[in-house]
């Protein structure tokens, strides 16, 4: 095995900033970092070294990525990106493939909740799991933080004091094309629904009714609020963004209603002055920034409280009661204040937290304790030196990573430098959106 630590990503916006700690710590420590768009990476895998692959869910479809990499003397540490908002056991157990805890060398939960879950579920997973927390939520600590005061006074500048809504309905107004597609292709598709078992299909035809009922809610909700108060609404890299597009096509709202899916989500969160969203991780991320953010539940058939952002927020019931609260919170009252929050369960109980630590500094110092001793250094010459392609790649692929040279190095640097810098670091472009990292002279 060689010193290389390969790092795919699905969603730039989501995933790249938190990745590049932890590709910093390996390069610190003399490791070479692959890091990118994951389709492209996946597909040329059997032209690089073996290394350690790092990878991001734990399906059947991530499980089938990583079956020849062990064959080839890879190493695998795990995540499930998906199980960050989920309170739910049977949608958190279903999201490993049943053979997948055999496979990985280690496992990063995020908290004891989904620990807990994935543990009884999958007992060849004993002494491979850590709790170690989310990696995401490293940039929102002050270094970090501190380095965006600027763009999210931009987009304050741009949008004004707005009301920022996130919405996660990625089966409702899936790009896949319709909700039955989604389910056919990628639910069951991926092994996350068994068809043989009624309990899971009834969850998730109740899962498709609530993001159902939910978005008729929100659109709601957007043509009540966005009369008086300007509104950024964020579509879900996986929905279909024409949904939304539509919606602000209705009518002319003064320009206080703008659908926008662009940059990361911190951003974003910096610059709003009330966070609105159902169910969704950026929520969690609102909260534990110390943003004012509160849950839209309009609808529930018994999926609230499957989702951790319905449990440990506010939650407003009605289009009213929403308009009520960003009219005072605009106004310069304080959000638990306006919405008392006496029932919420605490973030700690689904996700780990730490004051001092980074969650991407726990996770390199395992897999460096696992890895490095047995590992040996490559040569950055041996990499593929042509430009790797992958063909057909549907038009929303794309979308979820497009990153050009420059705004990954203006991402680096900004890490880089909240991590206190201190050496050179070379670039490569190995095809769109995947890149090869090496400590430089």
């Amino acid at each position: 095995m060689y010193k290389v630590l390969y790092l795919p990503i699905e969603e730039s916006a989501r995933e790249l900033e938190a990745r590049l700690i932890l590709a910093h710590r390996a390069i610190e420590d003399g490791w070479q970092v692959i890091i990118g768009n994951q389709l492209l990476l996946t597909t040329h895998m059997g032209r690089f070294p073996a290394g350690v692959y790092f990878a991001k869910g734990t399906n059947a479809i991530q499980r089938n990525k990583i079956k020849p990499l062990k064959e080839a003397g890879f190493g695998v540490a795990a995540i499930e990106e998906e199980n960050v908002p989920l309170a739910e056991p049977l949608l958190i157990q279903n999201l490993m493939a049943g053979d997948f805890a055999k496979l990985t060398d280690l496992y990063f939960a995020h908290g004891p909740f989904d620990a807990d879950i994935v543990t009884r579920a999958n007992p060849a997973i004993e002494g491979k799991l850590e709790i170690l927390g989310v990696g995401r939520f490293d940039l929102l600590k002050r270094n970090f933080l501190h380095q965006r005061r600027q763009k999210a006074a931009e987009l304050r500048g741009r949008y004004g004091d707005f009301v920022l809504l996130n919405t996660n309905f990625g089966y409702a107004n899936t790009f896949v094309g319709s909700p039955k597609e989604f389910y056919d292709k990628l639910l069951v598709g991926m092994g996350i629904v068994d068809i043989s078992n009624p309990d899971e299909i009834a969850l998730w035809e109740r899962a498709l009714e609530f993001e159902s009922r939910t978005m008729e809610g929100v659109k709601e909700l957007v043509r009540g609020l966005a009369r008086e108060i300007p509104v950024v609404l964020r579509p879900h890299t996986s929905e279909r963004i024409e949904t939304w597009q539509e919606l602000e096509a209705e009518r002319d709202w003064g320009g206080r209603l703008s659908v926008v899916r662009e940059g990361p989500i911190v951003d974003w969160l910096l610059a709003s002055r009330l966070v609105i969203q159902n169910s969704c991780t950026t929520g969690l991320e609102a909260k534990v920034m110390g943003v004012p953010v509160a849950s839209f539940t309009p609808f529930d058939n018994g999926m609230l409280s499957c989702f951790v952002a319905n449990r440990v927020l506010p939650r407003i019931g009605s289009v009213a009661g929403v308009i009520d609260a960003a009219r005072r919170v605009l106004a310069g009252e304080q959000l638990a204040d306006v919405l008392p929050a006496d029932d919420a369960e605490p973030l700690t109980n689904f996700i780990r937290e730490s004051e001092t630590e980074l969650v991407s500094d726990r996770q390199w110092r395992s897999i460096r304790e696992k890895f490095d001793a047995g590992a040996r250094a490559y040569s950055e010459a041996e990499l593929p030196q042509e430009k790797l392609e992958v063909k057909g790649l549907h038009p929303q692929a794309r979308v979820k990573f497009a990153v050009s040279l420059a705004q990954f190095r203006d991402a680096y640097v900004m890490i880089a430098r909240a991590l206190g810098g201190g050496f050179p670091v070379k670039v490569r472009v190995l095809g769109d959106g995947l890149f090869a990292l090496t400590r430089g002279e």
